[in-house]
């Protein structure tokens, strides 16, 4: 009886050892096909990536150009700068000075004509730009203590212009802002 227990027990080894085969095989195919997948996922999800970024891409670079502001033009030729130092400017809301600020500015004008006039007359301009800055507001609408750059070397530009009877000025700069 031990004789046949041990034959059924080598009978039923080969099984098992075909079913561990078997085990490792199907384990081998699974790892397979999971590398397969994963791959197949990566193509997939790349291709879908690529597709997203040429067709809408484009879209966005063309609404970014709309709403991006024409380029400056060139400044002309034979322009030197004056340099007006110090210009104090008050930060003002609703009549309430909140503030100053130390304003230093450059002056763009045209040949050398213009350049001495700027230079002859610059006290007569830095009293022109005081009474430009405490006229009115210096500050963006709605955030008093930010300065509108944009409209105030305007303002400034047109102020210096006026006093000097001539177009002399071509651009006011504000080369540097301290509030104090």
């Amino acid at each position: 009886m031990a004789k046949d227990k041990a034959k059924a027990d080598d009978k039923s080894k080969p099984d098992d050892k075909a079913k561990e085969a078997d085990g490792k095989a199907s384990a081998g195919s699974g790892k397979k096909l999971l590398i397969i997948g994963l791959a197949a996922g990566l193509l997939v999800g790349g291709g879908i990536a690529a597709a997203y970024f040429l067709f809408l891409a484009p879209q966005k670079k063309a609404v970014a150009a709309v709403e991006a502001p024409p380029p400056p033009p060139p400044p002309p030729e034979n322009t030197t700068f004056v340099k007006v130092d110090r210009v104090s400017a008050p930060l003002v809301h609703e009549g309430q000075v909140l503030g100053y600020v130390l304003l230093d500015l450059s002056l763009e004008v045209k040949g050398n004509a213009n350049e001495l006039l700027v230079a002859q007359r610059l006290p007569a301009l830095k009293a022109a730009f005081l009474k430009e800055v405490t006229r009115a507001p210096i500050g963006k609408e709605g955030e008093p203590l930010i300065i509108d750059f944009d409209a105030l070397t305007n303002r400034l530009r047109q102020a210096a212009n006026q006093e000097l009877g001539k177009a002399a000025i071509l651009r006011v700069l504000i080369t540097q802002s301290t509030r104090v």
